[in-house]
């Protein structure tokens, strides 16, 4: 599902807004579900994905050389970072806090989507405050028209689907079979 750049620069701004009230330097986003809905579709691996938004609303995005292709397609994107193959030689989330200190200065409070214990521990060592929050998770409850829109798109099409399933279903037939035959 593709959302209009609209959309897309109305979740960024929500984000820069709560950045902004609460006097936080930046939000880091790791979660594969949040950054989906930030507009990266990407399949989820052991290669680590950060987007990161800084409360100016500059977006830093910090994909492994496999998501680099799409990542550029991306227009609200204002830096593309590439890193080397995971697992390499550096550690990717060490790296991708040190980049992100080489663009902003001055990041000391930080809040993250969420994090496993060891990366909260890590990333943690390196900001003056970070917080866990699920901000994203919250924006991602509330739709948009545009997302209502999509909605009732999906809906559609699961409809359809149903009823030629109620009105070919044999015993004995399995759902990839009535699929097929769509």
């Amino acid at each position: 599902m593709v959302f209009s750049e609209k959309e897309i620069n109305r979740r960024n701004t929500q984000i820069v807004n709560y950045l902004n009230k609460n006097r936080l330097n930046g939000f880091i986003i790791t979660n594969p579900c949040n950054i989906f809905y930030l507009d990266l579709n990407h399949l989820s691996t052991e290669r680590p994905v950060v987007y990161f938004v800084h409360f100016s609303g500059e977006v830093t995005l910090f994909v492994t050389s496999i998501e680099e292709m799409e990542s550029t397609k991306l227009k609200h994107i204002n830096n593309l970072k590439v890193y080397f193959e995971f697992p390499g030689e550096k550690d990717v989330f060490q790296w991708t806090i040190q980049e992100l200190k080489s663009f902003y200065s001055n990041l000391k409070n930080i809040v993250i989507d969420s994090a496993e214990e060891r990366l909260f521990q890590k990333w943690n060592a390196e900001f003056d405050n970070l917080k866990v929050n699920d901000f994203i998770y919250q924006m991602r409850l509330t739709k948009s028209d545009e997302e209502v829109e999509h909605l009732k798109i999906a809906a559609n099409y699961a409809d359809v689907i149903v009823d030629y399933g109620v009105k070919h279903y044999q015993p004995g037939k399995s759902e990839l079979e009535l699929l097929a035959e769509m």
